[in-house]
């Protein structure tokens, strides 16, 4: 249709309101209450427009085109009533250096006069300079307001993390709320009170902990003042270069705008037309600047001098280290690797491992991940799908939090939801999206495969009752009830099953998400299996979703270089055999305290315990520091710009790894990062058609998707369940997964103090009736004791959790004294038992 704005035939489609029509006709329309991601308000009234043939003026943002209607957004009258509606606006809000006619003039006082408290004017507000408010009074041209002012005297909210709360910046225009609900689906903002005396808070003024917020960020970067302002920038100065780029902190890969002031890092923006729509997670959002510069950094090389590490060149400590590698070759050097690197860094390293240290082992968190068991199986993740997640009318998710793991997947659920689609949530720990389900299914460590195993069978019950069974479906039911994993299963469960399998039955489209927390006993094969027979018969797609931001990419190399991707257990045997004499890393993974090898080398971007007692230490970039490829959780080849230039001495790993081998081999690495790229293309088969060229300049190109089985898989049940514990006095199952909030190996909340404030890697979580049984209280200080050792926890309560059951992220690197990763180097499960002991 066409439609005529301003005397300007113009091109219009019923799906856009006449506000955004406007601005993609470089047509400006004043608004503060209405924002892209939100559905129309019509708050401020600043986008009155007036429409030939109706009577009154009307809101742009809430109007949509008609064939040939004629808009006018420029007229007396629209001036009079707009201006008239500004002043009312500012008379709650700060105005004199809004109006002033020589605020020209400050421009070289601030920098200074900024570092305020209580911001009364512009040149006060860490906004000035961003401000939209700024924006519509300067293009309205208003000099004055002609009603009496009256300041809100509100109390500055600055008790939370990353951000404060302003109320008396505030115009009231909702921005902070509709996003919080709409597109986060957190709801943890609203408007309080009424008449003059509304203003936005929390449900009883809470903190924002308390009510449970995540502290995306989202209601800071709608918010059109300085009312929301982010604590890390509130003193900085305006960027001076803004580059766009993706986040490497878990698997979404979400684009931002880095932005810079003298190539320092300063804050991120968002980026609307991109898959994330300008969403991001605490981590990307907030703690990723306290990473980048954080206190931790490695920035020099460092070689061991007796109890000491003393700074060295890089001349002088790659000459010693290929002096003291050249003695070791082979199954003596263990490499352990991590998937929080670029595709490069991580193939530099498995083939300096392959073709210079001799060996086609390595080491890796990796290989505790679903996607690892997924792929060994030979099955394919249908992650392509992660794009589309609203075509779906049933969407299952198993084994995570996603507004945790994967936010910003969660808020494509929380907009599918909205459009529709059914939320089921099975989980040990279903966490803060339950409200979004439709059914929440908690696990019990003692027999969630069981329970997945009769939902299988119920299902199979009822698609017999309408149709006849293939062979293979006969074979199955036959092979489940000659199992009697049923008389494990208590009446509740049964019934649980029986609700699972009556939704699975109805044909619908239907995807699995598959997270980390499903598939962590011993027995975690025969769990994934069980759920790709369920995806099978109730035609499901299944999408297993990657910990870490480059776990596809590392799986991709090792399988085309012929590396063999090993647990921790295994590493500890030959440690016991002695075989085992070097640790060369490219993380800050914990090592078990009884393993004293020979010669530790760690190459990392933070100090680790490991580093500080390593014998040589090389400082290694960020992903922000150096360019890159990733593969993302949807398969998608993301290439990474450098934003940042490197920190002091620190390089990438790929040209460490050169260097270093030509002073042992001489015919390894490449002099230019276009030829390892090169080579790993060739390597890589699933990359041959990528252009990396292509890809940096935003090309799409995604992995090609493997061929999976045809048919259902074979089940086998162990034949009896992890036992009751004897003596329940005390005696928990802890469930472990990998903690989403690391870096490489490093613990974030060691960067973030504010993290660390509502999301520590340090807490152990119970069920509330547990923690009276076991007569503790949240914040305490208790110790965690298994068969291999004991560790310091701090305990925080959730509801959510089954009866006897305490639940604990891993991060890597965390010191040996909290951490249960050391544990895993005695066990492949991470479903352990456990003594709880009060005191330090």
């Amino acid at each position: 249709m066409r439609i005529v704005i301003n005397g300007q035939s113009i091109e219009a489609t019923p799906d856009k309101t006449i506000l955004e029509i406007a601005r993609e006709n470089d047509i400006y329309i004043p608004s503060l209450c209405d924002h892209p991601l939100l559905e129309p308000f019509a708050g401020c009234r600043l986008c009155l427009v007036e429409v030939k043939g109706r009577k009154g003026l009307m809101p742009s943002c809430a109007i949509f085109p008609e064939e040939g209607m004629e808009v006018i957004t420029e007229s007396p009258k629209l001036k009079k009533m707009r201006r008239n509606i500004l002043e009312l606006i500012l008379t709650e809000h700060p105005n004199a250096c809004l109006i002033c006619q020589e605020k020209e003039n400050c421009d070289e006082f601030k920098s200074t006069i900024r570092k305020v408290g209580e911001v009364t004017g512009c040149v006060l507000c860490p906004n000035n300079g961003r401000c939209e408010l700024q924006k519509v009074v300067e293009y309205i041209g208003l000099k004055k307001v002609s009603y009496p002012s009256s300041y809100r005297n509100e109390e500055i909210k600055r008790f939370d993390p990353f951000f404060e709360r302003n109320n008396n910046l505030c115009i009231l225009c909702g921005r902070c709320v509709r996003v919080c609900q709409e597109v986060r689906g957190s709801g943890v903002l609203t408007f309080v009170s009424r008449g003059p005396e509304t203003v936005i808070g929390t449900v009883l003024d809470k903190s924002l902990i308390e009510v449970g917020c995540q502290f995306c960020g989202a209601c800071v970067d709608v918010c059109p003042t300085g009312a929301l302002e982010e604590k890390g920038r509130k003193y900085e100065l305006l960027p001076d270069q803004e580059i766009k780029g993706h986040c490497a902190l878990c698997g979404v890969g979400c684009k931002a705008v880095y932005e810079l002031r003298q190539n320092r890092l300063i804050g991120l923006g968002p980026v609307l037309d991109s898959f994330n729509q300008g969403q991001f997670c605490v981590r990307g959002r907030f703690v990723l600047r306290e990473i980048v510069d954080s206190s931790h950094r490695i920035k020099y090389p460092y070689r061991r001098r007796g109890k000491k590490l003393e700074e060295v060149s890089w001349e002088e400590a790659l000459t010693e280290i290929a002096e003291v590698l050249s003695h070791y070759q082979g199954e003596e050097i263990a490499c352990l690797s991590n998937p929080g690197l670029s595709l490069e860094n991580i193939f530099a390293f498995f083939k300096f491992a392959r073709d210079v240290l001799k060996t086609k082992t390595v080491y890796s968190p990796s290989v505790y991940s679903s996607l690892a068991t997924w792929q060994a199986l030979g099955l394919t993740s249908a992650s392509e799908v992660l794009n589309n997640l609203h075509h779906y009318k049933e969407i299952l998710i198993f084994g995570t939090d996603l507004s945790v793991s994967h936010p910003v997947y969660w808020v494509k659920i929380v907009q599918a939801i909205q459009q529709g689609t059914s939320l089921q949530i099975i989980d040990f720990f279903p966490g803060t999206g339950k409200r979004w389900a439709a059914q929440r299914v908690t696990l019990s460590p003692l027999t969630g495969d069981y329970l997945l195993a009769e939902v299988t069978y119920q299902l199979l019950l009822k698609k017999r009752e309408r149709e006849s069974l293939s062979e293979e479906e006969k074979r199955l039911v036959s092979q489940l009830e000659q199992s009697n994993y049923q008389e494990n299963l208590s009446p509740e469960e049964r019934s649980t099953a029986s609700q699972m399998a009556e939704r699975l039955v109805q044909a619908a489209p239907r995807v699995f998400l598959v997270g980390e927390r499903l598939a962590v006993g011993e027995n975690r094969e025969e769990v994934l299996k069980l759920l790709w027979n369920l995806a099978r018969l109730s035609g499901s797609e299944v999408v297993v979703l990657p910990p870490e931001s480059n776990t596809q990419g590392e799986l991709a190399v090792a399988h085309s270089l012929g590396m063999s991707l090993q647990p921790f257990s295994r590493l500890l045997d030959f440690m016991a055999q002695q075989k085992v004499k070097v640790v060369f890393t490219v993380s800050g993974m914990v090592l078990p305290p009884q393993f004293k090898p020979e010669l530790v080398i760690v190459l990392d971007s933070h100090w680790s315990k490991t580093a500080r007692e390593a014998d040589f230490v090389l400082p290694a970039t960020t992903f922000l520091e150096d360019e890159g490829v990733f593969i993302n959780a949807a398969a998608r080849v993301q290439f990474f710009h450098q934003i940042l230039p490197p920190q002091s001495e620190a390089r990438p790993e790929w040209m460490i790894l050169t260097d270093l081998a030509e002073k042992m081999i001489k015919t390894f690495g490449w002099k230019r990062i276009a030829g390892l790229r090169k080579e790993l293309k060739q390597e890589v088969k699933s990359l041959g058609k990528a252009s990396f060229k292509k890809i940096s300049q935003g090309e799409i190109f995604t992995l090609k998707r493997r061929e999976s089985p045809a048919g259902l898989l074979e089940i086998n049940l162990p034949a009896k369940p992890l036992s009751p514990l004897e003596d329940q006095e005390g005696k928990v199952w802890l469930v472990l997964s990998p903690s989403p909030d690391q870096y490489r190996s490093f613990p974030l909340s060691e960067a973030s103090k504010g993290l660390a404030l509502f999301r520590n890697h340090r807490w152990v979580y119970f069920n509330r009736k547990d923690l009276d049984a076991l007569r503790l209280r949240e914040g305490m200080e208790i110790n965690l004791i298994s068969t291999w050792g004991k560790i310091k926890a701090l305990v925080k309560a959730s509801p959510d959790l089954p009866s006897h059951t305490a639940y604990m992220g891993i991060c890597w690197g965390e010191a040996r004294e909290f951490n249960p990763a050391s544990w895993l180097w005695q066990t492949d499960s991470m479903i352990i038992p456990i003594k709880v002991k009060r005191g330090r």
